[in-house]
């Protein structure tokens, strides 16, 4: 199956991205990484696949998306299979990484806690919420793929900031 990589053709790219994907969830070496990192197999559903041209670079991949360089693909599925997949299975180790190190940063209670005794100090400075929200919110959102699940975080936080000017 050959695969036209081109900004007009923004419907096979989708489809590229998720024969990727389903090919990584099937390998057996992503499914032993992604239990050597603690992270749930249905994460790389909200791993963004892009394709650009990346001059002499396979790959750069951060939290968010893996973007592979075009050159790969000009052979087709099979080709780049063949030649290039150890280039995706080297840079899920990268998308890995970066969520292990949000999901511990969240986890680490003495970053929330700084994170409440933030929102706390500017609740006691008289700042409104919508201030409040503006400034602190952005640090918390970074974090999370979900922006409902930044809300719902960020939200028990002030809960928690509210709590602590009570004590």
């Amino acid at each position: 199956m050959a695969w036209n990589i081109s900004k007009s053709a923004e419907v096979d790219q989708q489809q590229l991205a998720q024969t990727i994907k389903k090919e990584l969830i099937s390998a057996p070496s992503t499914a032993k990484l992604l239990e050597q990192f603690d992270i749930a197999p249905e994460r790389l559903n909200k791993l963004r696949i892009e394709f650009a041209d990346l001059d002499k670079k396979y790959a750069e991949t951060d939290a968010d998306k893996m973007v592979l360089n075009v050159s790969m693909f000009r052979e087709g599925w099979d080709a780049f299979k063949s030649k290039y997949f150890f280039v995706v299975a080297h840079e899920v180790v990268h998308w890995l990484s970066r969520q292990k190190e949000q999901d511990a940063y969240l986890n680490d209670p003495e970053e929330m806690l700084g994170f409440i005794s933030s929102i706390a100090y500017e609740i006691s400075q008289g700042r409104d919420m919508d201030e409040i929200w503006n400034k602190v919110f952005p640090k918390i959102e970074f974090h999370f793929h979900d922006p409902d699940e930044a809300r719902k975080v960020f939200t028990n936080m002030i809960e928690k900031a509210m709590e602590l000017l009570k004590s």
